[in-house]
């Protein structure tokens, strides 16, 4: 899949932020492929500050994830889309409403 074709939800991934006080100090993303669950850690990366802001930001709120070949995006109740590398795609992002499912939502 490339940029600019369907958006996929994908289930078998879920990312979960770790924070230490209101520091984003890591997100572990747990995943099942083959019946198996793996666990991958992502340390101090140099967007994790704006990442942090963004997830502030839309407190309370909630965000769906989904993918767009390999990059993941974010669609806010605002219908902005984002992604949380801060990797900027001219993808069309599917409307809020219509990619509203619980498997893909994240309320921070």
């Amino acid at each position: 899949m490339t940029l600019g074709e369907t958006p996929e939800v994908r289930q078998n991934f879920r990312d979960y932020p770790v924070y230490s006080g209101d520091t984003l100090i890591a997100i572990l993303t747990l995943y099942k492929e083959n019946g198996e669950f793996f666990c991958t850690p992502a340390f101090g990366g140099p967007w994790f500050a704006d990442y942090a802001a963004f997830l502030q930001q839309h407190k309370g709120e909630t965000l769906y994830y989904y993918y767009n070949g390999i990059l993941e995006l974010i669609v806010t109740p605002q219908n902005e889309v984002v992604n949380p590398m801060g990797v900027q795609s001219n993808a069309k992002a599917p409307d809020y409403n219509t990619l509203a499912c619980p498997e893909i939502a994240y309320v921070p």
